[in-house]
């Protein structure tokens, strides 16, 4: 049997830790705070660096452009 996981782009968290199938201030929060952060920071956080000057590719740090992203999908739900 094959399973398979759909996950949204920017649902990174939810009231119990983990991706929760919708984008909500959660999963904006959650990259929020590590704005600013780069590899090898102590802050930084690969799951909140989800993309970079090509688009889904990470670039070893947290920025507007991950912050965009998440902002972009805000409010969207798996079905």
């Amino acid at each position: 049997m094959l399973e398979v996981t759909l996950l949204l782009i920017g649902d990174m968290t939810g009231p119990y830790g983990v991706p929760d199938g919708k984008i909500d201030i959660r999963d904006i929060a959650f990259v929020a705070i590590r704005f600013g952060a780069m590899l090898g920071d102590a802050r930084y956080d690969p799951r909140a660096d989800i993309t970079g000057p090509t688009f889904l590719v990470p670039d070893g740090k947290i920025d507007m452009r991950d912050i965009a992203l998440i902002a972009k999908n805000y409010g969207k739900i798996l079905p």
